[in-house]
């Protein structure tokens, strides 16, 4: 029989998880956008390369083009902060901040090293010192695309991200099986 408390556990894992799956999901539509636009660019480059052999063009944007780059980095980062909370849900913990590497810090070091394993195990030679480096990387990316104009330059990691995303979605389910 579950509990009252058991069913509101349950509720509040899910949600963090499907928050975490919403923002991933957005990134992933922004992403296709942006793909769909660069065609649309190109093509008009391609037409007008046609009508004008002397002025080539690589591709043409119009500045009212819809824009998600930077919005599309928002949602991958923050699904990686309510991916990485979800874990701590999940280990029956909470966390609060943005600050991936601080937040990865906070894991006990079996959980940080079960991700580094799960997610790195094929990379030859790195070590988990070299994981947290690529973290350091990800770290601040809600918070540095959400203020982009504060910044000169910014820097992101998307694959590495989206591979520490897959490799959370495994350990939550494996710690939540361990719990059922």
């Amino acid at each position: 029989m579950t509990t009252p408390d058991k069913a509101m556990e349950k509720n509040v894992h899910m949600a963090i998880t499907s928050q975490a799956s919403w923002f991933l999901n957005s990134y992933h539509i922004l992403e296709n956008h942006e793909k769909e636009q660069l065609a649309i660019r190109i093509k008009r480059a391609q037409d007008h390369n046609v009508k004008h052999p002397d002025k080539h063009a690589e591709e043409i944007g119009y500045r009212d083009d819809p824009q998600t780059g930077l919005v599309s980095l928002v949602c991958l980062a923050f699904a990686v902060e309510l991916y990485l909370k979800a874990v701590f849900e999940a280990l029956g913990a909470k966390q609060k901040g943005h600050h991936i590497r601080k937040l990865f810090d906070r894991l006990p070091i079996d959980v940080q090293n079960e991700l580094f394993n799960i997610q790195m195990k094929s990379v030859y030679g790195a070590t988990l010192d070299d994981y947290k480096k690529w973290i350091n990387i990800i770290s601040n990316g809600f918070e540095e695309f959400r203020y982009s104009y504060e910044y000169k330059e910014l820097e992101y990691h998307r694959g590495f991200a989206l591979g520490m995303i897959a490799t959370m979605e495994q350990l939550i389910s494996d710690l939540r099986g361990k719990k059922a």
